[in-house]
C-alpha cells in the first residue's frame, strides 16, 4: 500500500509544482482583477487541482489493476536469465532460480503450427541459486517463442519469462557443403592444402589409409589450413566431410555428406633442388635487368643462398619487353623434377615488405623441352596460379608482427598435382601485380624449390 501512496503522492506532486507556477507566472494579473472575480477563479483552479490529482491517482493504479483485481495475490519467483540454444530438430533452455525457496516445479509453453503445447520440470531447490537446463524434443525447423512459470509449493504462479529460440534440420542440413580443397603437395607424407572454411564450420574429419593398411582418422578444425597424411598408401582414397555448428552455442552439429577424394599419380619422394645450378633462360620478351648502382642483380640474386642480394628488373616499359600485368622471366633447373612445392622470400630491406615492387599475384609455367626461341608461350605448361596474402590482412603500408615474421620465414606455394604431374626443366614467371600496381617493376630476394628429381 505504501508503495500506491507514494505514487499517487509524487502524482499530486507534479500537479502541485505546475499550478504554483502558474500563479506565480499570472500573479499581476490576477492583482488586476475585482476581488469577486479573483475569489471565483481561486476557486475554480482549486476545484480543477483536486479532479486532476483524482484522475492522476485512478491512472497510477490501473498499472497495478491487472495484478489485484481479484484481491492481493503472491507471486512466486520468476525464471531469471532465460536463454535458448539451437539443436537439431529440438532445442535448449535454460534459466536461473535466484530468490524464492519455495519453487517446486517450472512449465513451458510454445506454439508449433498455431498448435499449443507445453512441457513441466520438477524442482528441487537447494540454497543458493539453481540453473534448470530443459530440452525441447521432437520441433520441426523453424523460429519459436517461448514462456517459462514457475510454480511454488502452494501453487502459486510467477509472472512470464520468455525468449525466441531456433531450431534447425534437413532445410539447413540440405545448405551444407564440404570444404574445399584448394591443392595438395604430393610426397611420401602428402599435405592436403584447403579453401577457406566456410559459415559456421568448424572443422573435417578425414580417414586415409597407410602402407601397412591401417586405417587413419584425423581432424583438422577450422583455423587450419593443411593436413598431412602421413605414410600415405598411393592412390588409395581419401574420405572427408566438414562439421558445422550453426550458432556458436548449439547443441548439436551437423554434418555434410561424406566426400571421397582420390589421388590420381603416385606419390614423389619430394627432395629440395640444388638451386645453385639454376640459370637465366632469356627469353624475347622477358623483363630485363635493372642496371643501377642500387642492385644489377639478374635472376640468379634469387637462387645465390644470399638475403642480403636480389632479383631486379628495369624500371621502365620502353626497353622491349612486357611490362605489367604480364611481365615475364625465364630460367633452366639444369634437371628436370617433379616440382611440388617452391618458397620465396621478399625483398625486406629498407621496410619494404609487402610494399613497392615486390610481387602479389603471378602465375609459374614450365616445359621439359627446350622453350620456343621466339619467346611465346607455346609449349609451356601453366603449373598454378599464386598470391602472396599478407596474414594480417591490414592496408597497404601497414604490418604488424605476424606480417613480418611470415616473411621472414617465406612464402610457401604448393603446386596443383592432384590430377597428376609432369616433369620440367625450364620454369617461366608471370607477374601480374606487385604490391604497388603502379609499378611498372618488380624484384625478389630468394626462391627454393622441392620435388622429385627425374
Amino acid at each position: 500500500m505504501g508503495l500506491y501512496v507514494r505514487i499517487n503522492f509524487l502524482g499530486a506532486g507534479t500537479i502541485v509544482k505546475y499550478l504554483k507556477y502558474f500563479l506565480l507566472n499570472n500573479y499581476f494579473k490576477l492583482m488586476d482583477m475585482k476581488l469577486k472575480q479573483r475569489t471565483g477563479f481561486f476557486y475554480g483552479v482549486i476545484v480543477m487541482s483536486f479532479i486532476l490529482i483524482i484522475a492522476s491517482c485512478n491512472k497510477m493504479n490501473s498499472t497495478y489493476y491487472d495484478f489485484i483485481k481479484n484481491g492481493e495475490r503472491t507471486y512466486a519467483g520468476k525464471a531469471d536469465s532465460l536463454k535458448a540454444f539451437a539443436g537439431k530438430n529440438r532445442l535448449q533452455l535454460t534459466w536461473l532460480l535466484i530468490a524464492d525457496p519455495s519453487i517446486k516445479k517450472c512449465k513451458i509453453f510454445w506454439q508449433e503450427g498455431g498448435v499449443p503445447d507445453s512441457m513441466e520440470i520438477v524442482v528441487n531447490r537447494t540454497s543458493g541459486i539453481d540453473t534448470i537446463n530443459a530440452i525441447v524434443n521432437n520441433l520441426d525447423e523453424g523460429t519459436y517463442t517461448f514462456s517459462v512459470y514457475t510454480y511454488d509449493k502452494n501453487g502459486n504462479r510467477s509472472v512470464e519469462s520468455n525468449t525466441i529460440g531456433t531450431v534447425f534440420g534437413p532445410v539447413y542440413q540440405s545448405s551444407l557443403f564440404n570444404r574445399l580443397v584448394k591443392n595438395i603437395s604430393l610426397s611420401s607424407n602428402p599435405v592436403i592444402n584447403w579453401s577457406g572454411p566456410g559459415k559456421n564450420a568448424v572443422g573435417t574429419d578425414l580417414d586415409f589409409t597407410k602402407n601397412d593398411g591401417e586405417l587413419v582418422h584425423t581432424y583438422t578444425a577450422s583455423n587450419n589450413d593443411h593436413t598431412t597424411l602421413p605414410d600415405y598408401k598411393s592412390s588409395s582414397p581419401i574420405i572427408f566431410r566438414t562439421k558445422f555448428l550453426p550458432t556458436p552455442n548449439a547443441i548439436d552439429t551437423f554434418y555434410s555428406d561424406w566426400d571421397t577424394l582420390s589421388l590420381d599419380v603416385a606419390v614423389i619422394n619430394e627432395q629440395e633442388l640444388d638451386k645453385s645450378k639454376f640459370v637465366e633462360h632469356y627469353l624475347p620478351g622477358d623483363a630485363n635487368v635493372y642496371g643501377g648502382n642500387c642492385c644489377g642483380y639478374d635472376v640468379t640474386g634469387a637462387f645465390d643462398y644470399d638475403n642480403t642480394s636480389y632479383f631486379h628488373t628495369i624500371q621502365d616499359g620502353d626497353r622491349g619487353h612486357t611490362v605489367m600485368p604480364g611481365m615475364t622471366f625465364t630460367f633452366d633447373m639444369k634437371e628436370s623434377a617433379k616440382l611440388s612445392r617452391f618458397k620465396l622470400w621478399q625483398r625486406s630491406d629498407n621496410n619494404l615488405v609487402y610494399r613497392n615492387g615486390n610481387v602479389k599475384k603471378f602465375e609459374v609455367y614450365g616445359s621439359n623441352e627446350m622453350p620456343n626461341a621466339s619467346g611465346s608461350m607455346a609449349g609451356w605448361t601453366k603449373l598454378n596460379s599464386f598470391e602472396l596474402i599478407k596474414p594480417s590482412g591490414l592496408g597497404y603500408g601497414q604490418t604488424n608482427a605476424e606480417d613480418i615474421q611470415n616473411a621472414k620465414d617465406g612464402h610457401e606455394f604448393i603446386f596443383d598435382l592432384q590430377k597428376g604431374t609432369i616433369p620440367v626443366r625450364y620454369i617461366r614467371f608471370k607477374i601480374l601485380t606487385t604490391w604497388n600496381p603502379d609499378f611498372e617493376f618488380f624484384y625478389m630476394n630468394e626462391m627454393s624449390f622441392w620435388g622429385e628429381v627425374q
